[in-house]
């Protein structure tokens, strides 16, 4: 276990008392439920879900180092995958409800550069693909989906 230092840009949230109001505790609860926290080589990579919050990369001696992120017009960053030397963030439009569910009308893949957190490239999903993805591994996809009759279909592409 080691202290690290986090950026002075990061302000710290006033909850209030342990006996506040109890709005105040669920919008705590809310924000942090929307915190995540994804492995990405030797790294941590600390990330809020639908914000345009930068990414902590947590280094393993305890260095932080902040990425923000390109975000594409219209769209609010919702959550991202990390495989090797790669971020594929999931981004939604702004007008989507948090609770919709996706689609490829709504939801988009961006494979995003680690170094500064800019846009490389898009994901173009075409024909029968699921608009979620599980995972990516040295340029495969990897996706399921429910067919028509109730079973697990596993995708992958290139």
């Amino acid at each position: 276990m080691k202290p690290i230092d986090i950026p002075a840009g990061r302000k710290p949230l006033e909850w209030g008392e342990p006996d506040s109001n109890p709005s105040i505790r669920q919008e705590a609860r809310t924000y942090l439920a929307s915190v995540f926290f994804s492995a990405s080589d030797q790294n941590i990579l600390v990330w809020r879900r639908n914000s345009d919050d930068p990414i902590l990369e947590l280094r393993p001696g305890g260095a932080v180092r902040e990425v923000p992120l390109q975000i594409p017009h219209g769209y609010r960053f919702v959550d991202m995958l990390t495989a090797n030397d790669r971020w594929v963030a999931h981004f939604r439009t702004q007008e989507t409800s948090s609770d919709a569910r996706m689609s490829k009308k709504t939801d988009s893949y961006y494979e995003v550069r680690p170094q500064d957190g800019s846009i490389a490239a898009r994901l173009v999903e075409k024909g029968d693909a699921s608009p979620t993805i599980a995972c990516e591994s040295n340029g495969t996809y990897t996706a399921f989906k429910m067919s028509d009759t109730g079973k697990l279909i596993l995708l992958k592409a290139d």
